[in-house]
């Protein structure tokens, strides 16, 4: 026989586990039945037995356990599109069903159909579990699942690179004055004693040593590389691709990089220098471009990312931006 105290401890327990919402075909179509259920007054065609009141005290909380859960299901299957928050993101980018991408921001509602993308470095956290770099999560009916993964480049650095300390050593050779003496003879017993001649003297010349001039050198410095922003947009229902960006102040010529792919992938991240699949797509001195993304090979592009990079006068990376992917379904 159920007790009033297990059924309170089932519920507390079934409270406690992450429920997996019904189709939402059966949860419409068990409202639909409970409100007429409930519309209708039910009478019952026997009278029930003497007995049967302490049976209803007892299924009476059973009743109520389900008429809850089902409350429970029909309120999680309603909200479950914006179920999924974005918790501490860095470097994330979502991309929404209807095709345009965002970046991840902190309690941003992810819905079904989206896909997160964690970039170079990046992380974020999904209710009870932490992704990194690389992952592609795709968030479907059954909830979040790992997709795929991606290589993830480098993103470039500026480093600033310190002079090295000048030292200037000084030698100075030296040999040092030696006096050679020679031995003084003793007088004979039979002549008279000579004086002792004085011993030569032998000098040593010091070289003079001429010390080369100190050279200066001049510190060196790498540029900072300048965040640009990158605009991209399809243009209509066709295959083109139009581009705009942010001007970088002693830029010689900006540089677009492209990634593709078919048959709903999700591309490469872009790289500069490219490294396949990256490809270069124009090298401008404007600050706008339109692309062509038809086909690879014969098979039709169905999403293509891009970055854009600036270069001055000696080929240096003094601008970078970050990607924007454009879906081109057919």
């Amino acid at each position: 026989m159920v007790t009033k105290d297990e059924v309170s401890r089932q519920l507390h327990e079934m409270g406690r586990v992450d429920v997996v919402g019904p189709p939402r075909e059966f949860v419409d179509l068990l409202a639909q039945r409970l409100e007429v259920m409930a519309s209708v007054e039910y009478v019952p065609a026997v009278t029930a037995p003497r007995r049967a009141r302490p049976r209803r005290m007892v299924f009476a909380p059973a009743f109520a356990a389900l008429a809850l859960v089902v409350a429970a299901i029909v309120l999680n299957v309603g909200g479950g599109s914006a179920a999924y928050a974005l918790d501490d993101p860095f470097n994330v980018q979502v991309q929404f069903a209807d095709g345009h991408v965002v970046d991840g921001t902190d309690g941003l509602k992810v819905p079904k159909g989206a896909t997160v993308v964690v970039g170079g470095g990046g992380s974020v956290r999904i209710r009870d579990r932490v992704y990194t770099e690389g992952d592609v999560i795709r968030i479907g009916n059954d909830g979040r699942a790992v997709a795929s993964r991606i290589e993830v480049a480098p993103a470039p650095t500026s480093t600033r690179v310190e002079p090295a300390p000048t030292t200037t050593e000084t030698r100075v050779s030296t040999t040092p004055v030696t006096t050679v003496a020679s031995p003084v003879r003793e007088p004979e017993p039979t002549v008279a004693p000579r004086p002792a001649e004085p011993a030569p003297t032998t000098r040593v010349e010091v070289p003079v040593t001429t010390l080369a001039p100190e050279t200066t050198r001049a510190p060196t410095t790498t540029r900072a590389v300048v965040s640009m922003e990158l605009g991209a947009q399809r243009v209509e229902m066709t295959s083109q691709v139009s581009l705009s960006w942010s001007a970088v102040d002693g830029a010689a010529k900006y540089i677009v990089v492209r990634t593709v792919a078919t048959a709903g992938a999700t591309p490469a991240e872009p790289v500069y220098p490219p490294v396949a699949p990256t490809t270069v797509v124009v090298q401008t001195t404007l600050r706008t471009y339109t692309d062509t993304a038809e086909s690879v090979e014969g098979v039709f592009i169905t999403a293509a990312r891009y970055r854009v990079v600036a270069l001055d006068g000696s080929g240096k990376v003094i601008g970078s931006s970050r990607f924007v992917q454009i879906n081109l379904p057919r």
